[in-house]
């Protein structure tokens, strides 16, 4: 859903799927009709939505396209990304996308105002979750080790604080980090 208007990007899933799994539909809710569709070769894992901007993640690659028009701006390729992992700014202004990059434990960042591409290496091993601040100058990481959070200035690619698992009272080596998010104050909240 973008935000809290009637736009939503609904994709088919589950046992007995309505919609097939590679097919983004765009609903408009108040018009009850399909006001736009994007068809893949493989299964959408995950679809992002800005008031300018549509992503759609699949297994490898990820596709940026304009709202308006449904034209395409951007194609990523990444490693593979069963869980669809990609973040992008909500504030206005210049989009920032973070998603896997190349390799195992890292994550690439994309400035589409400044017209640059950072590469940071997070973790030695694979990702299983990040997030993104709103303003996107922030990208908490966790790895699939589960025993750090990372926190990265999404410009310069810095270090700006490591948490190690005892600061969320968690046993990391028995459950991972499956969920990470900032709030408005970027207070960064684990699960």
């Amino acid at each position: 859903m973008l935000f809290r208007c009637n736009i939503l990007a609904i994709v088919g899933g589950g046992p007995n799927p309505k919609l097939p799994p590679n097919k983004v539909m765009i609903w408009d809710d108040h018009q009850s009709r399909c006001i736009g569709e994007l068809s893949f070769r493989s299964e959408v894992r995950a679809v992002r939505l800005r008031r300018d901007r549509i992503v759609v993640v699949l297994d490898h690659k990820i596709f940026v396209y304009n709202f308006v028009d449904l034209k395409l701006v951007h194609q990523i390729e990444t490693v593979a990304n069963p869980k669809g992992l990609c973040a992008v700014s909500q504030q206005q202004g210049s989009l920032v996308l973070v998603c896997p990059g190349g390799q195992k434990g890292q994550v690439r960042v994309e400035h589409y105002g400044a017209r640059k591409t950072k590469f940071i290496m997070a973790h030695d091993s694979r990702i299983a979750c990040f997030a993104l601040s709103q303003d996107g100058r922030l990208i908490a990481t966790a790895s699939s080790k589960g025993t750090l959070v990372r926190v990265f200035s999404t410009v310069d690619g810095v270090l700006l604080q490591e948490v190690s698992s005892g600061w969320f009272l968690l046993r990391f080596d028995t459950a991972i980090a499956s969920s990470i998010s900032f709030l408005i104050s970027q207070t960064i909240i684990v699960s």
